[in-house]
Formats: C-alpha cells, structure tokens, sequence
C-alpha cells in the first residue's frame, strides 16, 4: 500500500497546491473510528497569511464559532485561512472537546481530538501554502481549552494561542490530568470577562501566571499595557527569548465571546488574539521559512494520511522502507531524513553532503539507508545510531541514484550512465 503511495507523494516547497475552494465548505476526514467536520474559510488574497482554529465552545457548533468568530471578515481583512472544526456530539445530547477533565462526554471518551485537529492542519497545508510559523488556535470556553492542549501536545504544527472564556490548568481544563511539557513553548493571549460565571477573573489570571512562569519561563513581574473603556490588559515583563503572554478582563462581561465592542483595542478576541500572536516572534529551534513537505495518501481508497515536513527547501526523493512502516526523503539541502509512516514523527535527520541529495536507498533488512548526492558521493547510514557507516567516492560527476542490491551490498548509478559502483 505505502509502496504505491510513493508515486502519488505531493511535494511542494512553494508552490500552491490548493483544491478547496474560495470562501466557506464543510470538509470531513476519518479519525480514531469517526467521520470528523470542520468548516475552513479560505480567503481571495494570493498568498495566506497564515492559518487560525477557532474551536467552538461547550455544547455549540463550527457553525456558530465561525460567526462569532468573524472568521469570514477577518480572513478576508487579513489574509489567513480560518478554520472551526467540529467537537462530537455524545449520549448527553452535548458536543465538546476532550480537555481532560471536561466537556460532554468527551473526557470519559477519551477522545483524540489533538490528534484530530493534526490531521486537519496536516490536510490542509497539503492543499494550501501556509506560511510556516504561522498557524494559532484561538476559540471559546472549552474551545479556548482545547487550544491549551494543543499549545502543549502539539506545539510543533500551533505557533500561539489566543483566545477567550477559559483558565489554563483549571477544573475545566485539564487540571490535576493534563501536564503542559511542549518541544516549542508558545506565546499565549487570553481574555475572560469580570462577570465570567465558569472561570472567574482569579482563576484565569492564575493560570495566565502558571503558563507564563512554568512554561514560558517568564518572570512574575508582570506590567499593565493598556487600560482603556473598561478594558485592563497585562503582560509579563521579562519571558524566555521573545516569548510573550497577556491577560485582559473586561469590567462587567459574563461568559461570552463579545463583539468587537467590548474588547481590547476595540476589536473582537479574533482579531486582538491574531494581532498580538503575529507580532510576537515565537523562540524555537525548528525552521520557520520556506520548508517543503511531502504528502501521503493511501492509494486504495484515496484517504489523505499525512504531511511529512522538516527540509527548508526541495525534496528530491523519497523511498520507503521494505515493511512499509518508515520513509524516507533526500532534500536540496544535502540532507535526508526518515519518519514513522503510521504516526509521521520523525525518527532521523542526516547530513553528509555537500551539495544536494538527489537520491536515497533503504537496505533490505530496513536497518541502513543510502544517500547519494550531486557532490559525486554515496553515504551509508545506521538507521538506529544515526551514524555514518561508509562514504563511497570515486565519480567525478553528480551522483543521481542509489539502490540496495543485497542486504549490504550498494550501487550507485552515475549520471552518464558509464559506470556502476558496487561494494
């Protein structure tokens, strides 16, 4: 099955691959036994800004958080797709997203909804270019506390969190089951009204302290940024790198997702969450500018599985493995890198050329890969130590491919086609 994924692989570093259609459409994709919804907003501007989740809260629908969100006003201000997905709906007659502690049956379900929204990010930079960096979960209530989850369970593919009418680590979100040790720590923008009867001002500001201190490593000193028409917001004043995280309570406001009224600055938790996460630069080690990534689908029955990604530029190549659990891919960049077919984490990153890596070889036991290069070069890598196991030279031009044709015994095929390399 995966063999034949192979030929229909979607490589794209640059270019739009983009096949959802202007404006809104309801899309589904199977996940965990479970036919999942969710409506995406794709704007008329040439090139996205970026991609925004806004997970409806307790009870509600994509539907109404893509309206109150504004999703469709605001993708269009600002350039991002937009994006409600949909919680499932439980014996209780109640939808919700499993936060670990709450909400609708989801909890006791256990229901993978992180895993859910993967695969909906995953989708859709297959079909759109996403600027890298560039993708935040906002939302309401339980909403609001899903992207809490996903900031820490998901933090390679979420770049920030902004939304309203939540607490981090609080009853309703996870606290006491739910730890937050994310790869990438991620800025954090939250608001919630003085008259919020589910999370009070306390305890959200508490758990706006926790996430700053205890993931973000802020400093507890904390400053006032704006203080305006009922609308107070604070900042803490010294975080980890260029890290930022800010609180804002509105004077009198109950549980609710307010119009652009009522907020800070004016505008909607859509937009202020939006604003502040795009103009705060997120402090990680992972590329963040023009990575290229594959994409793989099952051929029998059309089923889009997953995006492979990590190169800053081109794939040349990908292979996979005999048993069909791993694949691998060559990049521009001279360096190769192989994931978990199943799961897409990715499991090595090799560099050993110094040109571009036009090809790559697993052995047939799927213990070594082969890489070849345009710097006339073959390398020989141990797949569970990462290590360099031979450099094979000897071309004087580009070598353009690698094959395996014994368990250790590799050739490589010159680009003239005049020579064949064994050991």
């Amino acid at each position: 099955m995966f063999r034949c994924a192979l030929a229909i692989a979607t490589l794209c570093a640059t270019a739009t691959c983009a096949t959802l259609p202007l404006g809104f459409s309801t899309q589904t994709l199977m996940h965990d036994g479970s036919q999942r919804k969710f409506k995406v907003y794709v704007p008329s501007a040439s090139n996205y800004t970026g991609l925004f989740f806004m997970n409806h809260g307790w009870t509600e629908t994509m539907d109404s958080a893509c309206d109150y969100g504004q999703i469709e006003t605001y993708a269009e201000q600002y350039g991002f797709v937009g994006v409600c997905p949909q919680g499932l709906m439980y014996s209780t007659g109640e939808t919700g997203w499993n936060v670990g502690t709450c909400c609708g049956g989801a909890e006791s379900a256990q229901t993978d909804d992180v895993g859910f929204i993967q695969k909906v990010i995953e989708l859709i930079q297959a079909e759109l270019t996403i600027p890298p960096g560039r993708t935040f979960a906002g939302g309401f209530s339980n909403g609001c506390s899903l992207s809490f989850r996903l900031a820490c369970e998901l933090s390679h593919m979420i770049h920030g969190v902004g939304c309203a009418g939540s607490a981090y680590n609080h009853r309703y979100s996870g606290a006491g089951v739910l730890s937050c040790n994310p790869t990438y720590p991620r800025p954090y923008w939250s608001q919630v009204g003085s008259g919020d009867f589910f999370y009070t001002v306390s305890e959200a500001k508490s758990g706006w302290q926790q996430y700053g201190t205890q993931v973000l490593g802020c400093s507890s000193a904390t400053s006032v940024v704006f203080n305006q028409d009922s609308v107070t917001c604070e900042e803490h004043t010294s975080c980890t790198g260029s890290l930022r995280s800010r609180f804002c309570e509105l004077a009198d406001l109950g549980h609710e997702y307010q119009s652009s009224g009522r907020s800070p600055y004016q505008m909607s938790p859509t937009e202020a969450a939006w604003l502040f996460l795009t103009q705060t630069q997120t402090s990680s080690t992972e590329s963040t500018a023009g990575e290229a990534s594959g994409a793989i689908w099952e051929t029998a029955t059309g089923t889009f599985l997953r995006i492979l990604s990590g190169f800053a530029v081109s794939v040349c190549h990908l292979a996979f493995a005999p048993s069909g659990d791993l694949v691998a891919a060559a990049g521009a960049d001279g360096e190769a890198r192989l994931w978990n077919v199943q799961t897409g984490e990715a499991l090595l990153r090799v560099a050993g050329h110094q040109d571009v890596a036009t090809g790559v070889a697993f052995a047939a036991d799927g213990q070594c890969i082969a890489t070849c290069s345009s710097d006339g070069t073959a390398v020989l890598w141990n797949i569970e130590s990462g290590l360099r196991e031979a450099t094979l030279v000897g071309h004087e031009e580009a070598v353009m491919a690698a094959a395996f044709i014994c368990k250790s015994d590799l050739a490589t095929d010159k680009n003239d086609a005049e020579s064949v390399f064994l050991t």
